[in-house]
């Protein structure tokens, strides 16, 4: 029975016990209140308890304060995700949360305090990093919430910053723009020009692209497995990773020219493999550093930056290939959840988000159409659910195919 009595030296006294979620080791946890003059006033108050915890407006009075929980939420997470995520939650914490909420109890944590720290925190700092301290804060909490530590997440009705005009602007090419540039690299013999091509079809991350091995292609299908990335290990060294970022693969069409500069590209990198076999590593992936090993993201940016060299374009990082990729894919009438599916966003707001202004009223990205003759043909696209092979790549607009 939760309602039990106890002898005192002014009397018998009535206190009573309810469970509450087990912590974080597994353990079960019970919590007791006792001091009651009355059977009657201690049964009253654990009712009394029990309806505000069904309601969400009991709180558990812990003396632990946002530092200590987010230890303990670290320590939770460690085997849930990659190193490097780890490591950026971590400095995150260190960084911005600890100093303005650390000493914090959990239990005076109310959603006005959280905007006060995050409004300070904007003084010195982008909306970008202010939004990032506030995932992790909202998903520490979160956590606090399920284990009953907490009856409300108080950064549930807090705002993500928006961005300024200025830093929202994601630059891209037009699609003759874009052309223009795949056209130069194939004329000059760019070693990198498939990876380029590859980039600019699918809009894959940068990472993705490096992690891509051959047995993910299938070039007669034509279409291309996308699960894993290069991430940074919790020594800071970039391996491939065994997931993408959202953890999700997709399974993605490729223009009729990516497939034949893939085609053109194995045939290369055969003969480099004979030419350099006592040095050459067997990694199997598609875009390596020469000599078969993984192609570091630095090498990536810096071949890009020089690729763009005197063609008179905007420049633009691996992302914003990326960036052009889903924007003419838009400007081709392509609707935004296939968008989304083929970028590989975690949900359909983040595409929204970005590429719901994207309209036909904007000549000057619409004036180019990367299906114009002697090109790729009409612009196409499509994303298969992982794990499908299509006989046949579709034929709706999507992305830069030159």
């Amino acid at each position: 029975m939760s309602v039990r009595s106890y002898k005192t030296k002014a009397g018998t006294r009535w206190e009573y016990a309810i469970d509450l979620p087990r912590g974080l080791d597994g353990k079960r946890r019970q919590r007791r209140v006792a001091g009651f003059a009355t059977k009657a006033d201690a049964v009253a108050a654990e009712m009394a308890e029990r309806v505000d915890r069904r309601r969400g407006v009991w709180a558990d009075p812990s003396t632990a304060t946002v530092a200590e929980w987010l230890e303990e939420w670290l320590a939770e997470t460690e085997p849930r995700v990659v190193p490097g995520t780890l490591r950026d939650y971590r400095a995150i914490g260190r960084a911005h949360l600890l100093p303005l909420l650390g000493p914090v109890r959990l239990s005076d944590l109310t959603p006005a305090r959280v905007e006060a720290a995050l409004r300070q925190l904007g003084r010195d700092r982008t909306p970008a990093t202010v939004n990032r301290a506030l995932a992790v804060l909202r998903m520490a909490l979160a956590r606090a919430v399920v284990l009953g530590v907490l009856p409300r997440n108080p950064t549930d009705h807090v705002l993500r910053r928006p961005a300024s005009a200025a830093r929202a602007a994601r630059p891209a090419w037009t699609a003759a723009q874009a052309r223009a540039f795949l056209a130069a690299a194939d004329a000059a013999g760019d070693p990198m020009r498939a990876l380029w091509r590859y980039l600019l079809d699918t809009g894959c991350r940068k990472g993705e692209a490096l992690a891509l091995a051959w047995p993910d292609l299938d070039l007669d299908a034509g279409t291309a497995r996308v699960w894993r990335t290069v991430r940074k290990d919790a020594a800071g060294r970039e391996v491939v990773g065994p997931r993408t970022k959202t953890g999700r693969e997709r399974v993605l069409t490729l223009a009729p020219a990516t497939v034949a500069a893939l085609r053109a590209h194995r045939a290369g990198q055969l003969a480099r493999k004979v030419r350099l076999r006592p040095v050459w590593q067997e990694t199997g992936l598609v875009f390596d550093n020469g000599r078969g090993g993984m192609m570091p993201t630095a090498t990536l940016d810096d071949r890009l930056a020089r690729a763009q060299r005197g063609l008179g374009l905007p420049r633009l990082a691996p992302h914003g290939l990326r960036h052009t990729s889903a924007t003419l894919a838009v400007l081709a009438g392509v609707p935004l959840p296939v968008v989304q599916r083929r970028l590989g966003h975690a949900s359909i707001t983040m595409t929204v988000d970005i590429y719901a202004h994207v309209g036909l009223a904007d000549d000057r990205l619409a004036s180019g159409a990367l299906g114009a003759p002697g090109v790729d043909g009409p612009p196409r696209s499509a994303c298969a659910p992982a794990g499908q092979r299509r006989s046949r790549p579709r034929t709706a607009a999507s992305s830069p195919r030159g």
